[in-house]
């Protein structure tokens, strides 16, 4: 069984939007970026559900952790250039300002096959 999980600390680096798909559900898409001091790593984070409507108000500058999985959006598979990987959040919180300051951001990607 293929496991696909990520974990990872970053900023904001877009404002949230938040939409609603045709069945009620609300849809947060953000962009943080996870890269170490000196390099950007920008990655583009989906989250659905009620918990998505509260964290709609996240600030541009402010630091986040997320888990969820990874998924490839747009053309065709396997991964081609043309498609993107983004973010599906199970799990997003903020981050206290007491954490903020203890370094720069860090990503963990953990693929199991």
């Amino acid at each position: 069984m293929a496991q696909n999980r990520i974990e990872l600390i970053g900023r904001v680096v877009r404002a949230p939007e938040l939409r609603t798909m045709p069945n009620g559900t609300p849809v947060l898409r953000l962009l943080v970026d996870c890269g170490e001091a000196g390099e950007r790593l920008p990655l583009e984070l989906v989250m659905r559900g009620e918990r998505a409507r509260e964290l709609a108000g996240l600030r541009v500058g402010q630091q986040v952790r997320a888990e969820g999985r990874l998924r490839a959006r747009g053309g065709p598979a396997p991964l081609s250039l043309r498609q993107q990987l983004e973010v599906h959040v199970t799990h997003l919180s903020t981050m206290s300002d007491v954490n903020a300051d203890c370094g720069g951001p860090a990503a963990t990607l953990q693929v199991k096959v």
